[in-house]
């Protein structure tokens, strides 16, 4: 969509405004053509009048009907950095596990997670039970976005500390949880990391979900700026519609 000019609104008026709304509210011209007293012709004529001026489709023809026009830009960004991009307008909303909320900016909580061992199954020494012993002394893999950068700035906000090798067996670090799950998949090792990941990733990778109480839990995010945005209300609302129920039930106690 090209910048808006002082011309391009004198263009605008009431009348297209309101074939607009109820073309968002209708997804059909002939609906909209009903609902205002036109013609079909006149509602199409008028959303051609308003993709001129706005010099983009506006809405796509789909089976069911005209779906508005929206995209969206989704990257991996370090929490400190995600946070800073927001207090400048670079990005408009982040989701992470955000400890604290810089100034002018909020959060809204969209889930709970906790986290969870994951061994393949068929595992030699892991059948459905997993003792704190066990868990030290088997080979982890670890899921990590730690880097070099981590010297200057430190770590990145919610990142969670790396347990020293005199802790637990290493076997690999890697940047995703997605990642170490699929090599243990293929593996004796075990991987720590996000339970409902691995409850997703269970049956077609053929994993083990086990605990050892207490397993620590978190909250996943929403930040933006703290300022009336409709798209971003809508967008925050089928984000916590796609994920379904926010909390888990309490983990399970520790095993004999």
């Amino acid at each position: 969509m090209s910048d808006i000019t002082e011309n391009d609104i004198r263009r605008l008026d009431g009348g297209l405004l309101l074939v607009f709304r109820e073309l968002c509210r209708t997804r059909r011209t002939t609906a909209v053509a009903g609902r205002l007293g036109l013609s079909q012709s006149a509602v199409s004529q008028a959303l051609g009048r308003l993709r001129d001026i706005f010099q983009d489709p506006l809405f796509h023809r789909r089976p069911h009907g005209l779906e508005p026009r929206a995209s969206f830009r989704l990257q991996f960004v370090r929490g400190y950095v995600a946070l800073g991009a927001l207090q400048r307008g670079l990005l408009d909303a982040a989701i992470g596990r955000f400890e604290t909320t810089a100034e002018g900016l909020t959060s809204e909580p969209l889930l709970e997670d906790r986290y969870c061992v994951v061994a393949r199954r068929g595992h030699p020494t892991i059948q459905g039970r997993l003792t704190t012993e066990l868990w030290r002394d088997t080979g982890h893999i670890f899921a990590s976005a730690s880097s070099i950068l981590d010297e200057v700035f430190g770590p990145a906000v919610g990142e969670d500390a790396m347990p020293s090798g005199s802790e637990v067996a290493r076997v690999a670090v890697v940047p995703r949880w997605e990642m170490a799950y699929a090599m243990v998949a293929r593996s004796d090792a075990i991987a720590s990391g996000s339970r409902r990941l691995a409850e997703q990733m269970a049956e077609t990778h053929g994993l083990q979900v086990l605990d050892i109480p207490p397993m620590a839990g978190w909250t996943v995010s929403v930040a933006r700026r703290d300022e009336r945005d409709d798209g971003l209300d809508w967008l925050c609302a089928e984000l916590r519609r796609a994920l379904g129920p926010a909390v888990f039930s309490a983990p399970p106690s520790a095993p004999a």
